[in-house]
């Protein structure tokens, strides 16, 4: 990574927004699991396996998609950029 900025960089500010929304969206989910409990019957989508298994699949798709673009501006000339 010669002439830009390091992709880590970019990656570490993606993971800690990820991990902000992650803590909004498990205490929100909760929340609204409980309201969906108490006006459904037998309403069993809260349970851990399943918020384990959607923030998986939520961290590999936003690490994949911050990456993609922290690659190509590490491999990009800030000057050139700038120019253009």
């Amino acid at each position: 990574m010669g002439r830009g900025h390091d992709p880590s960089r970019v990656l570490g500010e993606s993971t800690a927004l990820l991990i902000l929304g992650y803590s909004i969206g498990v205490l929100l989910s909760r929340m609204l699991i409980k309201l969906g409990t108490a006006l459904l019957f037998n309403n069993g989508s809260g349970d851990a396996e399943t918020i384990a298994m959607v923030l998986a699949v939520l961290t590999v798709s936003v690490l994949a998609a911050a990456y993609a673009p922290a690659r190509l501006a590490a491999k990009t000339d800030p000057a050139l950029a700038l120019r253009d």
